[in-house]
């Protein structure tokens, strides 16, 4: 009896030291996931001076001569974590490197093409102790997707130059003016606009823009004449071209038309 007595104690023992360390193990983990997110915040934001980069870093198993992408997502109930974790899961070196930065999900990834279907928005590849402004762009590449309905992985590359438009729309409104508003605001302004935004994107090809708008070249022809007429402009100017593109893409951001050709 003594002996039971004493062998329920020892399960007794064990099963309070077994719950010690597991709690002792969750309070370590907490740690080290709190101590991964400041320093991604800090690395993001650029608040880290290069030999604290440094040492934390190397505490981190970062290689600091490597190459990383800054990334940055609006939260979309559970959609956005769920794509995040998909996206860190996949790097072994920088796995759990996803704090949160003005409500937004933010990190960073070894350099690689962005794939999946979420808005997930990419700056530069870059090294850790420029990877601030990696960052910014992301943020920026994010801004913008948004302003424009855009979708899926984004990056520089991708949005071009809409990041200026969304931020000069002063400018835009501008050209807008000049370009856009002689036509007027009716169902044949929105045909016109429309057909110029569409041969822009297809190189200035008539043949090209007739197809994806399944209409015979000659309507083409006569739209962006009758365009050209009223706006007092020439689109095979690639000057007055770029303007009227932009023009364009600035009335799509504030009004959504024209849609995006793709």
């Amino acid at each position: 009896e003594s002996i039971t007595d004493l062998l329920d104690l020892v399960d007794q023992a064990s099963i309070a030291f077994s719950a010690a360390h597991r709690e002792v193990e969750i309070a370590q983990a907490r740690h080290d996931e709190q101590f991964r997110a400041e320093f991604t915040r800090a690395l993001l934001l650029g608040t880290l001076g290069p030999a604290e980069l440094q040492i934390r870093a190397q505490q981190l198993g970062l290689d600091t001569e490597g190459e990383y992408r800054a990334f940055r997502s609006r939260p979309d109930e559970d959609a956005a974590s769920a794509a995040l974790q998909g996206i860190t899961s996949r790097f072994s070196t920088v796995r759990g490197f996803v704090t949160t930065v003005d409500g937004d999900l933010a990190g960073f990834v070894e350099n690689s093409t962005p794939t999946g279907s979420r808005l997930i928005a990419y700056g530069p590849a870059t090294r850790l102790t420029d990877l601030d402004r990696s960052f910014r762009l992301a943020t920026r590449v994010l801004a913008t997707a948004q302003l424009f309905g855009l979708s899926g992985p984004l990056d520089l590359d991708r949005v071009g130059l809409l990041p200026a438009i969304a931020a000069d729309t002063e400018l835009g409104a501008e050209l807008a003016h000049r370009y856009l508003d002689p036509l007027g605001d009716g169902e044949a302004a929105r045909t016109l606009i429309e057909t110029a935004a569409r041969f822009l994107d297809a190189g200035m090809r008539v043949d090209v823009t007739a197809e994806r708008l399944t209409v015979h070249p000659n309507t083409v022809r006569y739209r962006l004449a009758r365009f050209e007429e009223l706006a007092n402009t020439d689109l095979r100017s690639a000057g007055t071209a770029l303007q009227v593109w932009w023009a364009i893409q600035h009335r799509r951001a504030t009004t959504g038309y024209p849609a995006p050709s793709s």
